[in-house]
Formats: structure tokens, sequence, C-alpha cells
């Protein structure tokens, strides 16, 4: 009996240091991910002269498009009655996808072509495409949105579903969905990781390179209302912490993409969420968002754990 129990302590010591070593080596390949995403893996020139020639090669096909759009694509759209409201929803999520679409592909453009890196290591620590991370953030995000709205807004759900009917939203969901993952995408690429990309080769401040666009991102949402600018706030710390625990904005733009999906799609129209709201700061919904995004954030820890678990194997 005694030989049993020796036996058995020693297999439940061995079974706590493979969970601990376990840990920490998730821990630290995890960390590693984080500093060769946001350092760019140390590939490339990021010189400022390359990086204005990198943004102007971006940014002015990009107002000129916006010219043309003030002028002819949005009073086109904006003319469709309220009748049309789907239909409206739909146009200005296709042109904001497709506005940002192009940006992706110019500034991987000059990625590739003024930086001299390869274009995937705009997405993730591994130059690889990571659309199944960009799936798992947007069905993730998707499931914790739904249940915290239908914890905190009773009713919401079936109301919304009502109101816009099966058969509209059955024909507007992938087209919405396609369109907001581009325009998502763009805005994390641009934000979670070009741009502290580039600042962290400047300054050498990971964590400072990360958060100065994340001031930025929310600094940009602050003319629609106190409401979008604290989302934006949270969000772009939320985006910050995904990045430095993932080592890419798959999962990111993934969640991006299915907040704004959901908006557009199911409880609002995009004509009305772009105009802003100038109410005061609704404290339930800002819980609401903390909630969700403490969701994910444990979700995805959950998961790297579980993952590292699996990477080592116990002794025998």
């Amino acid at each position: 009996r005694s030989s049993f129990r020796v036996r058995g302590d020693v297999e439940a010591r061995l079974a706590i240091t493979h969970r601990a070593r376990s840990v920490i080596g998730g821990q630290v390949r995890l960390k590693q991910e984080a500093a060769d995403f946001v350092w760019a893996q140390n590939a490339g020139d990021h010189s400022w002269q390359r990086v204005i020639a990198v943004m102007t090669l971006t940014l002015l096909p990009l107002i000129a498009l916006a010219v043309i759009s003030q002028h002819v694509i949005m009073p086109s759209i904006m003319e469709l009655g309220k009748e049309e409201k789907a239909a409206r929803s739909v146009a200005i999520a296709l042109y904001l996808g497709g506005v940002f679409a192009i940006a992706v592909a110019l500034l991987c453009l000059g990625t590739k072509l003024i930086h001299k890196r390869d274009p995937r290591s705009l997405l993730t620590f591994g130059n690889r495409f990571p659309v199944g991370r960009i799936l798992m953030g947007f069905a993730l995000y998707a499931v914790l949105f739904l249940i915290i709205r239908a914890i905190t807004k009773p009713g919401a759900i079936t109301n919304s579903i009502g109101d816009k009917g099966i058969e509209t939203l059955a024909i507007t969901a992938l087209p919405l969905a396609l369109a907001l993952v581009c325009q998502g995408g763009g805005e994390e690429v641009l934000m979670r990781s070009y741009l502290p990309q580039v600042l962290t080769r400047w300054f050498k401040r990971p964590l400072v390179a990360l958060l100065i666009p994340a001031v930025i991102f929310a600094a940009l949402h602050f003319i629609y209302g106190p409401n979008a600018f604290a989302f934006s706030g949270m969000f772009a710390l939320f985006a910050t912490a995904v990045v430095l625990m993932t080592g890419g904005v798959g999962e990111i733009a993934g969640a991006h993409a299915a907040n704004n999906f959901l908006i557009a799609w199911l409880f609002s129209d995009l004509t009305e969420a772009t105009k802003g709201d100038p109410s005061s700061l609704d404290w339930n919904v800002i819980a609401a968002d903390v909630c969700i995004f403490a969701g994910f954030l444990g979700c995805l820890f959950g998961a790297h754990l579980w993952a590292a678990r699996d990477t080592q194997k116990a002794p025998d």
C-alpha cells in the first residue's frame, strides 16, 4: 500500500510539474509570437521616407475615392426610401467594404515593394493568412454578443427579427458579412498592425506603439457621441490585449467584423449607426460591452493554455 501511495504521490507531482511547465511554456511562446508580430519579425526597411511613401500610396487613391463617393455614390444610396432600409444598409456596407479592401490591397503592395517584407506579416507572426482565426474571432464574438444582449435586453433579438423579417435577414446576411469583414479587418490591419509595427521599429517600445493607434482610433469616433467614443476607447484597449495575446490581428479582425455585422444586420441600420448618438453615456451598455470583451479574452486565454497542454507530452 505504501508503495502505491508513494507512486501515486510521485505521479501527482509530475502531473502538477507538467501542467506548470505547459502554462509557462505557453506564456513564453505567446510572448514570443506577440513580439515577432509587433516587431514585424525585424524584416524590411521602415525608415520615415518609406513610411511616407506607403501612406501616400494608400491614402491618395482613398481620398480621391472619398471625394467621388461624396458627390456620386452616397447621394444615390441615401435617396433610397425608408421602405428600402435593408438595401440601403447593404449598399453602405458594400461601399465601406470596398474602400477598406482597396486600402488593405494598397497597403500590402506598399509593404511588399517599399518596405521589402512579406505582406502576410501584417496579419500574423508566422507569415500565414489567418482565415481560421478570423472565422473563430467572428463566431466567438457573435455568440458572446447575442448571449449578453439576450440577458441585458430580453426580447430585443426576437423583436429585431420580427421587425426586419426572416426573408430580409436571409438576403442581407452574406453581403453584409463579407463587406464588414473587409471593413473591420481593414481597420484592424491599419490600427493594430501597420502603425504599431512602424512605431515599434522607430521607438523600440511595443506597448507604447500599440497604445498610440488605440488613442487615435478612439478619437476618430468622438464625433459620433459619448457612447460611441467610450465603446471605441474600450474596444481599442480590448483589441490591443487580443493582439498581445495572439500575436496577430486575425481574431480581433473577426471580432470587429462581428460587432459591426450584428449591429447593421440585426439591430440597426448603417445609416442610423453612422449618424451617432448625442445622448449621455449609457452605463448599462458599457457594462454589457465589458462583459463581452472579458468573455472573449477569457476564451482566448483558455484556448491558448489548452493548446499549450496538448503540445507538451507528459513524462512517463
